[in-house]
């Protein structure tokens, strides 16, 4: 994948991107060691095979909505917040459905960002509500800066940039009007999965990779067999789009 999308943009700009943000979604604490060998050392094995000398500033940034951080205004949540009540002491939500119904003022604005005592003290992380609080609390998306080039680094970029970059992307989502709850590159690989999935379901049936597996089978096998028919279905979607640069499965077809 990541041939192909430099190759794409080499024919766009006659030139190969000087710096990479990768925005990487779905991965949990324990997967963070995962992500900085396995998928970097690809990453920059798909450089190489791009030019022996082309080597990009790469920053690897993980998402995560999955937590229990939220965040408020104090001064909106001493006020209780939520409805508030006009002059003659009606609530201002008595209008009728859906109508009259004002800024929650405990809601945090878009762009709010937090990391001092809240962050993880191991790495560079903040939180980050990037989205316009509708109902109840908003909840922030909490990134994690794992890779960041040393070059980078003394050029003064820093965390404020990151978060200055992330806040911006999140206002390039084309499916809505406003910013959205992170980052969009990891929102449509969001969808480039789901749609993946149909293709994949067309050809080997909608059964869950973990349910063809024994029960007495132990946990190192699982997990062997596991990426062996992972590694199958990719190779195979692989495959049929780099063959043909389109993708029909059962009636199922994308211009790849």
């Amino acid at each position: 994948m990541t041939v192909r999308i430099l190759e794409r943009w080499k024919r766009v700009h006659n030139a190969l991107p000087k710096t990479i943000i990768y925005y990487r979604d779905g991965v949990s604490d324990g997967q963070f060691v995962n992500v900085l060998t396995r998928e970097l050392n690809l990453l920059e094995h798909g450089f190489k095979q791009m030019s022996a000398t082309y080597n990009p500033q790469l920053v690897i940034i993980v998402g995560q909505k999955r937590h229990q951080t939220r965040l408020w205004m104090e001064q909106g949540a001493e006020k209780g917040g939520g409805k508030g009540k006009d002059d003659k002491g009606k609530g201002k939500d008595d209008k009728g459905k859906g109508k009259g119904k004002g800024k929650d003022p405990a809601q945090v604005p878009p762009g709010t960002v937090a990391s001092d005592a809240i962050a993880q003290p191991s790495h560079m992380n903040f939180f980050l509500v990037s989205q316009q609080g509708i109902e109840g609390t908003s909840v922030p998306c909490h990134y994690h800066v794992l890779h960041l080039d040393k070059r980078l680094i003394k050029r003064g970029i820093g965390v404020d940039d990151l978060e200055n970059i992330t806040f911006q992307l999140c206002h390039m989502y084309s499916r809505a009007d406003k910013s959205v709850g992170y980052a969009t590159p990891a929102y449509m690989a969001d969808h480039a999965c789901e749609r993946g999935r149909c293709y994949l379901e067309a050809v080997y049936g909608a059964s869950d990779i973990q349910s063809t597996m024994g029960s007495s089978s132990s946990e190192e096998r699982k997990e062997e067999d596991m990426r062996k028919q992972i590694e199958e279905r990719t190779t195979w979607l692989n495959n049929v789009v780099m063959r043909s640069g389109t993708l029909k499965v059962n009636g199922l077809q994308s211009y790849c």
